[in-house]
């Protein structure tokens, strides 16, 4: 399996003792201690504080976690409450638990509580944490309550905390506990059976895309659509200033062009200087923007104008129609399959952008999840992942997004927000770049009246949902074979990663089933990707035999990941396809106790110095990404930061404590000394 290198790091050891098998786990929240890149001074010295989660449901076992602390945690300004931060990221590492930040409450022993004497129930038997602990106001100094860091005791509990889950989470777990038999579903298809339902019960689309209830909804995991909004949780003033626990990631999914071919084909055609427009379609958007930017006091009048110039140029006609729930988009574009009309484009129109009290985007894709929802659709819905067009603006302004549903309901950007008026005494090379999104747009649509009409294969409406709608389209590669070319077809099995942005897939070969093993791969896509470096150590059996990089049809192989001077990748999405390996990552296997090799270190010694001399970068060295192999051998995973040295950087949105030897940046050159501090740090001898 692949571990993906974004998890926090975190270590959970098993210890025994003679009345009881007794885990012990060791999470730390911070990630790691920036320490200096030169030295291990004593002012960059992590501090191990014992931590017990004082919770008889979530903690059942009484486990206690291990909290990484700095330095600086202990400075005399430094307040408890400062280190609720890193608690919920503790309880949200180990336990999964996701607690609401305002509800951490921090407590210290009255008596000392030996480690060893922490049998299983505890927590059960202790019953009342104020029997055993006395509450502590989060005002107080760090050292007034953990005392010197330098003489803190590892036989003992230091900190005992609380904390209630956020309210979200308590609605799912009530949910979950009310169907037990949901829970034997696979993640995607229970994602998938929450996301229907939500849609189902939410409110209608004008009022779902207002700031207050779409906050509530991004915010609620039965509701929210992966469009990349998000909403901050509340936070306790100790928190105020310091990052949410995860306002990005929580909404944010796959690129949409993996799973359908219509956004990859209309993203590349954007992209293309040269792509030109149809000479039909110019004349028609040069009369769309005379009339473009006329000001047009009724709404309907508004809409009415503009679904008359999109069915003109698209040669489909734009209607408004009411659906089952009495809600209806202000247009959609339909094709006929079975007996209903399925829509395959949906409009959401204001009479100027900033009026009607909400994004008319978010409006667009409230409209498109709730009508694809609706049940008369399911033998389509259960059999693909509905890729839609949305079209969205005010005024003589549009923007174009994209639509799929899998386990979740995806929307993102196809391109910023056009202006389609006229403004200026000179126009024509306005004209050209409009009719060249509107040429583009029109080829999608047709494409996709093609997918939906001929190339969809329904079963009878009864059968289950297809298990390929959850999962990307590309489902073969090509390969080199005794000089003959041959196609490889595989099946998706599962999503590497319980993680809404994974684009890491267990696939197995067809035909491989019958086998006593079958063979398995491992299916990724990516932007950027050190391939020749995966090849250098795959050659060198420390890395898994990479069978296929290149376009997403799978026809194409690719050696270079061409990128901006500050490391910003621009190119298309590209799939990875590659040897699984059985084993578990180093990072795994400490959390459960199991000792690393012996020769773990001269290992990633002697891969370091391979990929050195050829004057590439691996970048991430961290436990993440290497791999102990069931049987033996160690190997490296996840070569999306890795290439050349002086042109390999690191990527945006690096965590500043990703690396705890400090000297790692984002957009900065990866160096050799990079890959060295890591090793050491993570790898090297330990104390």
């Amino acid at each position: 399996m692949v571990a993906s290198s974004s998890k926090p790091l975190v270590r959970r050891v098993t210890r025994s003792n003679t009345r009881a098998a007794k885990r012990v786990a060791a999470a730390t929240a911070s990630l790691l201690a920036a320490a200096s890149t030169s030295s291990r001074s004593a002012s960059k010295k992590r501090y191990r504080v014992a931590v017990l989660f004082f919770h008889p449901e979530v903690n059942a076992d009484s486990t206690v976690a291990l909290l990484d602390l700095r330095a600086e945690d202990f400075v005399e300004a430094a307040a408890i409450g400062d280190l609720t931060f890193k608690i919920v990221s503790l309880l949200t590492a180990t336990f999964k638990f996701h607690a609401d930040e305002t509800t951490v409450k921090f407590y210290s022993p009255k008596k000392p509580i030996v480690l060893d004497d922490i049998e299983d129930d505890f927590i059960v038997k202790t019953g009342n944490i104020t029997d055993i602990a006395r509450k502590r106001q989060p005002a107080l100094g760090v050292q007034l309550i953990l005392g010197n860091p330098e003489e803190l005791d590892r036989s003992l509990v230091h900190l005992l905390v609380t904390a209630e889950a956020r309210a979200s989470e308590q609605v799912a777990q009530a949910e979950a506990e009310a169907e037990d038999e949901v829970l034997a579903l696979p993640l995607h298809q229970l994602g998938y059976r929450n996301t229907l339902a939500g849609a189902k019960t939410m409110k209608s689309p004008s009022v779902a895309a207002k700031s207050l209830q779409y906050g509530k909804y991004q915010a609620d995991p039965r509701f929210v659509i992966y469009d990349g909004f998000y909403m901050i949780p509340k936070q306790s003033p100790s928190l105020r200033g310091q990052p949410s626990l995860e306002p990005v990631r929580s909404t944010i999914a796959p690129p949409i062009q993996i799973f359908h071919p219509v956004f990859d084909t209309l993203l590349e055609d954007l992209a293309n200087p040269n792509f030109k427009p149809d000479a039909d379609i110019i004349p028609k958007v040069s009369d769309m923007m005379q009339e473009a930017a006329e000001i047009i006091v009724s709404e309907p009048r508004r809409n009415a104008v503009l679904r008359k110039h999109l069915s003109i140029i698209f040669g489909r006609s734009s209607d408004q129609i009411l659906e089952d729930n009495n809600r209806s988009a202000d247009g959609s574009i339909r094709v006929k399959i079975g007996n209903v009309m399925w829509v395959i484009a949906i409009e959401e129109n204001k009479r100027h952008l900033g009026e009607g009290g909400c994004d008319p985007s978010t409006q667009a894709e409230y409209s498109a999840v709730q009508i694809i929802s609706q049940e008369k659709y399911d033998f389509i819905r259960d059999h693909c992942c509905c890729p839609t067009i949305l079209l969205a603006g005010g005024g003589p302004y549009l923007a174009v997004l994209g639509a799929v549903m899998t386990d979740k309901f995806i929307v993102q950007r196809l391109t910023d927000m056009l202006w389609l008026g006229e403004a200026s005494t000179y126009e024509d090379a306005h004209v050209y770049r409009i009719s060249r999104v509107f040429t583009a747009l029109r080829q999608a649509l047709d494409r996709l009246d093609t997918y939906y009409t001929e190339e969809l294969q329904l079963p009878a409406p009864s059968a289950e949902p297809s298990p390929s709608r959850y999962f990307p389209y590309p489902t073969s590669y090509s390969t080199t074979v005794d000089d003959e070319v041959v196609k490889v077809e595989f099946e998706y099995k599962e999503c590497m990663e319980n993680d809404a942005t994974s684009v890491t897939y267990l696939a197995e070969v067809k035909g491989s089933e019958d086998q006593e093993t079958p063979t398995k791969l491992v299916v990724k896509f990516v932007d950027r990707y050190g391939a020749e470096v995966h090849r250098l150590l795959a050659s060198n059996e420390l890395a898994p035999q990479l069978l296929y990089f290149g376009s997403l049809d799978g026809e194409s192989p690719a050696d270079a990941s061409p990128a901006l001077e500050f490391g910003l990748y621009v190119g298309n999405v590209r799939m990875i396809v590659m040897q699984h390996v059985d084993g578990m990552s180093a990072f795994a296997a400490e959390r459960v106790s199991q000792p690393w090799p012996e020769d773990l270190y001269d290992t990633l010694a002697r891969a370091m110095k391979i990929v050195h001399k050829e004057d590439f970068v691996f970048g991430d060295l961290r436990p993440p990404n290497v791999m102990l192999v069931e049987g033996g051998g160690v190997q490296l995973i996840d070569f999306n930061w890795a290439g050349k040295e002086g042109e390999a950087r690191y990527p945006r949105k690096l965590h500043p404590e990703a690396f705890g030897w400090g000297s790692a940046k984002e957009f900065e050159l990866i160096k050799k000394e990079h890959d060295k501090e890591s090793l050491e740090y993570y790898f090297g001898k330990r104390s």
